[in-house]
């Protein structure tokens, strides 16, 4: 059977990430050749290229070049046969139930951002093949079984969340907002006036998002930034971390289920990735509120599912419209901004740190 060599290429906020990887060709077997990050440099915010198309080509091209180097270490004769572009862009489209005839066709991207990653492309002389919405190619690592009854996919990333339910075989609505793990990480910073690099290592190693399961007396120490040594009550941290929580869950996850009426259907379960879902007690804060079995997306050795999405699915889910780029594109349309909800338990919390919703895109 013939063997394809296929490039995956991922936006993110800290890092642009490519992976080359082999697979027979019309099989979803994928053997990972290599991995190859080039650091974002604030050109990408919440899955958008906001820099210049010439800093980011820049980057892509040196991605490209040492995975090539990769394939070439095992055979001069091998290239690249297929570039991929997996976008968690928050201006997609959202979709629901009464797009259902849409979603089961493709997902929309913004026609602008569908320009952008063009024209990266283009100047570096190296045709993709698609562009694909990463909520999609995230929920395509779930098992059939589980899309075959009610069930829902949340990434829960840096900077963007992205949710898919799924209704009896159907993809029913698919959503991706700009809020993620650093915003829990900003929130730590402010309320106790911490260095981000600080506020990070914190969240990642003390911070859980079930206040009830923290010891009350545990505080820990860290310097400020007044280098004083102050302490973090480790309960109130917490509280700080399942505020931001909650705000996500109940605004914008939830309610994409609430909207299909699903509340108490989810018999396929909840599917969860992304880097800011391990957080401590987050799978767990889950299970409590929908009262749902909850199970991590298995990435085995790729980076991200929505990269493992995307080379399971090469040959199946893209379908090319000419010889370069097939981008499923949407029309131009006003953004539609999260709108602000007064009295939350975030804004009761950090008085007047605002909330998620204070800013605008």
């Amino acid at each position: 059977m013939e063997k394809i060599f296929i490039a995956i290429i991922e936006f993110g906020r800290t890092k642009i990430t490519g992976v080359l990887a082999s697979k027979d060709n019309n099989s979803s077997e994928v053997a990972i050749i290599g991995i190859e990050e080039e650091l974002s440099e604030n050109l990408i915010e919440h899955g958008v290229l906001k820099g210049s198309t010439s800093d980011i080509s820049f980057k892509v091209k040196r991605i490209i070049e040492k995975l090539e180097g990769r394939l070439s270490q095992r055979d001069n004769t091998l290239h690249i046969n297929k570039v991929y572009v997996c976008v968690n862009d928050y201006t997609l489209s959202e979709l629901n139930s009464s797009d259902a005839q849409a979603i089961a066709s493709s997902t929309y991207i913004k026609k602008t951002s569908c320009e952008k990653i063009k024209k990266v492309f283009e100047t570096i002389n190296m045709p993709i093949v698609s562009i694909e919405p990463s909520p999609i190619a995230t929920a395509s690592c779930v098992p059939t079984e589980a899309k075959d009854k009610n069930c829902m996919v949340v990434d829960l990333g840096a900077d963007t969340t992205s949710v898919c339910v799924y209704q009896q075989k159907m993809l029913k609505s698919v959503v991706t907002i700009p809020f993620g793990g650093e915003n829990i990480t900003i929130d730590i910073q402010n309320f106790y006036n911490l260095k981000h690099d600080d506020a990070e290592k914190i969240k990642i190693e003390r911070s859980n998002a079930i206040p009830d399961d923290v010891p009350e007396l545990e505080d820990y120490y860290i310097q400020n930034r007044n280098n004083e040594n102050a302490p973090i009550p480790a309960k109130e941290l917490a509280k700080v971390t399942e505020a931001r929580i909650n705000e996500i869950w109940n605004n914008f996850v939830w309610k994409e289920v609430e909207n299909l009426h699903l509340e108490e259907q989810l018999d396929g379960g909840i599917y969860i990735t992304g880097n800011a879902s391990l957080l401590n007690g987050f799978e767990k804060y889950i299970q409590k509120q929908a009262k749902s079995d909850v199970r991590r997306i298995e990435l085995i050795k790729f980076p991200k599912a929505s990269i493992k999405g995307v080379a399971q699915q090469a040959n199946i889910s893209c379908v090319r419209k000419d010889e370069t780029t097939t981008a499923n594109e949407a029309p131009r349309e006003p953004e539609r901004k999260a709108k602000e909800k007064k009295g939350t338990q975030f804004q009761k919390l950090l008085g007047t740190f605002g909330t998620i919703f204070d800013t605008d895109e």
